[in-house]
């Protein structure tokens, strides 16, 4: 007698989120995959390829008095060299050197509206931070201001809003360019952008997550599909959309 009344009570729960995910953030249960940005030709992957650099400044950037393209510039050149800074034990000395950060407001707006470059901006305060803190002995216990400060700025301006970490998606999803620009992303074909110590082994770790995501998609979004097809909420020609109609 206590299973139906759990399973009562359950399936109220679900039908109460389901309510609430609708109605405040316009998801659906189950989930369609477009609300995590997943799709079939690229699975977690961006749509378009990440930037390989935070310069030159997007066209129409806003940055009148150039102190926002001047700190892109030194956050380049920092995560540029964490390789042989890590390697030598030293990366502390040359991230305590980079130039004190402006207010926020002095250079976000170079970066606002452009998810591509807040990834990368988000992607290079990781390395950086990371490498401070785990970079040399004693571990650190505090940032300074010129990582601090910008990295919660930009983590603030993500779409996800994320926490000012090193993530998966940070040091894999927007991590990579092409070599080929023309070809698909595959084994063979992607290298990563930002690295802590380089080398064959992390070049091989990032690409070969990004070679699943990016052939994940299709199964990705067919999971999901099913799911909702189950239970009335897609059609069948929606649960093959963009498979040529085929099932």
């Amino acid at each position: 007698t206590a299973f139906p009344a759990l399973t009562s009570v359950c399936s109220a729960r679900r039908q109460k989120t389901t309510e609430l995910l609708a109605r405040h953030a316009g998801w659906s249960v189950p989930p369609r995959a477009a609300d995590y940005g997943v799709t079939r030709e690229r699975g977690f992957l961006p749509k378009v390829d990440p930037v390989a650099s935070l310069l030159p400044l997007a066209e129409g950037a806003a940055d009148p008095t150039g102190e926002a393209a001047a700190l892109f510039r030194a956050w380049e050149a920092a995560a540029a060299g964490l390789p042989g800074l890590l390697a030598a034990r030293n990366v502390r000395t040359v991230v305590s050197e980079l130039p004190t950060t402006p207010a926020p407001s002095v250079w976000i707006a170079a970066l606002q509206g452009d998810e591509r470059r807040l990834e990368r901006a988000y992607s290079l305060l990781s390395f950086l931070s990371h490498s401070f803190v785990w970079g040399e002995e004693p571990t650190a216990t505090a940032l300074p201001r010129q990582l601090a400060v910008p990295w919660c700025a930009v983590a603030e301006e993500t779409p996800l809003k994320r926490r000012p970490v090193l993530t998966y998606a940070s040091f894999n999803l927007f991590n990579w360019r092409r070599i080929d620009p023309a070809a698909p992303v595959a084994l063979g074909n992607t290298a990563r952008s930002l690295n802590f110590l380089g080398g064959q082994d992390e070049e091989w770790f990032s690409a070969v997550h990004v070679a699943i995501e990016a052939r994940a998609g299709e199964a990705v979004v067919a999971a999901a599909e099913a799911q909702r097809l189950s239970v009335g909420l897609a059609t069948p020609a929606e649960a093959v959309g963009g498979r040529g109609g085929a099932p």
